[in-house]
């Protein structure tokens, strides 16, 4: 049976992939249970030194809900959703904050995304490589002192509300050893029209992602879609991340913001 997305404002839902096995100081704590009902901590991670000198990983297994870092004062959740590859793929389990994409402008339109296509000096650039988000994500700068990659910080009156050009990075309340348990990864983004009709685009992909609102097939054409690769420690789930994450754990509510309220998957 299709299933359809359900709609609900979660506007901001991000994802780091971190190392399978990997030795943490107290950096990390790993739960058993949703972080919408109390937690009941099964396990800390520490750097603690066994009789033969050697240090114990701590395994990150699939469903797990571990800690780490700091936004606005307040632990930062994260929920193992799949695990490939690259290692865990972690999903924040509740909504970080509410913020813009891009900043709509036509500045630097010659050497940017921007300049690539006329909406986008009265929209934004939905091309994630030079975006405000993926700047801002990756970020350890303080207040104020984030660089835009594409040259236009997201300030007031370039953006619908929300400005976040004087905000410090997503990375700021990290720590170092935090910063270092997160995979420096290389992945598949997608691009559209004002990107690959000027050639930016990799491998042999030769289509659009095809609009699809049931789950179950909405990252059917992703292999064959234009895109470029990109990397960084944290990022925005893509569609077929979405898909995994539906088929791992079906109506998984994939966050809830302060106030309770929760968007899912499935």
């Amino acid at each position: 049976m299709k299933k359809r997305f359900k709609t609900a404002n979660i506007p901001l839902i991000i994802v780091v992939l971190l190392v399978l096995a990997v030795f943490f100081g107290e950096a990390i704590r790993i739960h058993i249970t949703s972080p919408n009902a109390k937690y009941e901590t099964v396990a800390t991670a520490r750097s603690s030194s066994a009789t033969n000198g050697t240090r114990t990983p701590t395994q990150v297994k699939s469903g797990d809900y571990i800690s780490l870092g700091k936004y606005n004062g307040k632990d930062v959740v994260w929920r193992c959703v799949s695990i490939d590859e690259k290692g865990p793929l972690m999903l924040a389990d509740n909504v970080i904050d509410t913020l813009p994409y891009d900043a709509k402008t036509s500045d630097n339109g010659s050497t940017k995304s921007h300049g690539r296509n006329l909406k986008r000096a009265d929209y934004g650039s939905n091309y994630w490589k030079d975006s405000n988000m993926r700047s801002w994500l990756n970020s350890t700068a303080d207040a104020g002192k984030v660089k835009w990659l594409c040259g236009n910080p997201p300030k007031a009156d370039y953006v619908d509300g929300n400005a976040y050009d004087e905000k410090a990075g997503f990375l700021n309340d990290f720590s170092k050893a935090e910063i270092a348990t997160m995979k420096t990864v290389t992945q598949r983004t997608l691009v559209s029209h004002p990107e690959y009709t000027k050639g930016i685009y990799e491998g042999d992909a030769r289509s659009d992602l095809e609009y699809n609102h049931y789950i179950d097939s909405v990252a059917s054409n992703f292999s064959s879609a234009y895109y470029k690769n990109t990397t960084e420690k944290v990022f925005l789930l893509d569609v077929k991340q979405v898909n995994t994450v539906w088929k791992n754990f079906d109506d998984y509510y994939i966050g809830r913001n302060e106030q309770g309220v929760a968007g899912r998957i499935g």
